[in-house]
């Protein structure tokens, strides 16, 4: 089962379209001709890339984005674990030389969302079927019976807002698309425990450890990326609750880690001081970029204009360093397009529940002696 994708162009104030171009063109330079794909340093695939490879393609219709595409995707497939499943962080962590068990949820939630892009562009059934072995590792390795996912497959086991907001928007995306009752089922449990689990009225979305010690500030990654996992919910299920849950988000993120002092941009963690007020705590150019994408995607499913012009205050304040950017472009491009030509997800249909049988009662006779 399929559901629909359905794009809205706005108009365009503050020259958002040609910001977009812009931010584009800075991206294409840094595609490795020699690894034929967007690459970060270290090794890892760069998903914003190739995200905004596969939606240029699909805008412009062209033939350069397309490839750029494919090859980001068939080196990023290179580091795959075929024998235990799921993906290494980066190529080093792939090499029989330096072996290691780096296989991280965020890593592996960002290169279903690629595949599950591409299957939705019609690059064909291998992006499924390999986003079905993604689903797989996940099932296995990382899952949490309780509900939500592990950060790694080693280490600590902490439920965190992060690595769950992206998992989860994966997750949902895969369970609406092929109408999967059971992980569309966990994904709305997940979405439940992690909430009642990180949920602080004063201060959003907090990180937790053994016996609900907080092990630190409140964070931007963690409203941002639950905060998307719930926009994709609401619109997706319907669920009044995570439009809720994504208003409230929303509302932190501008009350307390927006720069008011600046007029825009958002601090990193929002620690507060003996007054209540947030202090300084430096600013992340990936991770504004990630808070603006989802103040768009929240004002387009809210109506609500404040949250998008919160969102082009960020780019506006911060357009010298967004400017200096080649391969990190990639995030504030597709932060822009959401401004004027937003993604809303249509609500999915899904199959009927099939009654469960009775299962057939087994007789045994004693053996007369």
């Amino acid at each position: 089962m399929h559901f629909l994708i359905l794009a809205i162009t706005l108009a365009a104030p503050h020259n958002d379209r040609a910001l977009y171009d812009r931010l584009s063109a800075q991206v294409e330079p840094a595609f490795d001709a020699k690894r034929n794909a967007f690459v970060e340093k270290g090794g890892s695939p760069s998903t914003p890339a190739l995200e905004l490879a596969i939606r240029r393609a699909a805008e412009d219709g062209g033939d350069a984005w397309r490839k750029r595409a494919v090859g980001t995707m068939a080196f990023t497939w290179t580091l795959f674990d075929s024998v235990g499943g799921g993906f290494v962080h980066q190529d080093k962590s792939a090499n029989p030389a330096h072996p290691s068990f780096e296989k991280r949820a965020d890593s592996n939630a960002q290169r279903l969302s690629d595949l599950l892009d591409m299957m939705e562009a019609g690059y064909g059934d291998p992006a499924k079927q390999r986003a079905a072995q993604v689903v797989d590792y996940f099932d296995r390795v990382l899952l949490d019976g309780r509900g939500g996912f592990m950060p790694s497959q080693v280490g600590d086991r902490f439920l965190l807002a992060e690595i769950n907001g992206m998992a989860l928007h994966a997750w949902l995306r895969w369970s609406a698309a092929t109408g999967d009752l059971r992980k569309r089922d966990f994904a709305l449990k997940s979405l439940d425990r992690v909430w009642e689990h990180c949920w602080d009225e004063r201060f959003g979305m907090m990180r937790k450890g053994d016996f609900d010690v907080v092990i630190s500030p409140p964070l931007l990654v963690d409203q941002v990326e639950f905060g998307r996992a719930c926009v994709l919910s609401a619109q997706v299920m319907g669920r009044d609750v995570d439009r809720e849950r994504a208003v409230q988000l929303g509302e932190v993120i501008l009350g307390r880690f927006e720069d008011a002092k600046k007029g825009g941009g958002f601090y990193t963690k929002a620690v507060p001081d003996k007054d209540g007020a947030t202090k300084k705590s430096g600013v992340d150019l990936a991770e504004n970029a990630r808070a603006a994408r989802f103040l768009c995607e929240l004002s387009t499913m809210t109506g609500e204009p404040k949250y998008r012009d919160a969102a082009r205050r960020a780019w506006t304040v911060l357009g010298e360093k967004i400017a200096k950017e080649s391969l990190g472009a990639a995030e504030w491009a597709l932060a822009v397009r959401e401004s004027f030509a937003p993604t809303t997800w249509a609500k999915a249909e899904w199959p009927e529940p099939q009654e469960k049988k009775p299962r057939a009662r087994s007789v045994r006779f004693k053996a007369r002696r």
